[in-house]
């Protein structure tokens, strides 16, 4: 009876640490909400200047309408897709779609989210510089 409860208990802690090994290098996806724009910007500048922070590491950012632009990546293999919602005041970076990342229920690999963390830091920056 003992050897096969400490099999089971075994067998239980080995599919645990498997599970968590098939999620090792996937995290939450990395959403930016309310990035701040400094005043006085006009809506041409802050899309150039969002357009300028991504350029600066491979991101192509194109237009889609009033307050929305779609930034895509491509890496390798990887392509990554995200929507930048703006206005006068703030930005907003969020999770479109993405090809290679091994996306599943709100979970992606961690590239992504460096990706996207580098974007954030890139664009504010390049407000930074337009708004002088």
């Amino acid at each position: 009876m003992r050897n096969v409860l400490a099999t089971r208990w075994l067998g239980a802690a080995v599919f645990l640490l498997l599970a968590g090994l098939a999620q090792a290098g996937y995290e939450e996806i990395y959403n930016v909400e309310g990035a701040a724009i400094p005043q006085g910007l006009t809506q041409d500048k802050i899309v150039k200047a969002i357009k300028a922070g991504g350029a600066q590491r491979g991101w192509v950012i194109d237009e889609q309408g009033p307050g929305h632009l779609l930034a895509t990546l491509n890496i390798r293999s990887h392509t990554v897709r995200a929507d930048i919602h703006y206005d006068s005041t703030s930005y907003s970076i969020t999770y479109k779609d993405s090809v290679n990342m091994k996306f599943k229920k709100g979970r992606i690999h961690g590239a992504y989210n460096k990706w996207v963390s580098n974007l954030e830091g890139d664009i504010q920056r390049a407000l930074q510089l337009v708004a002088l």
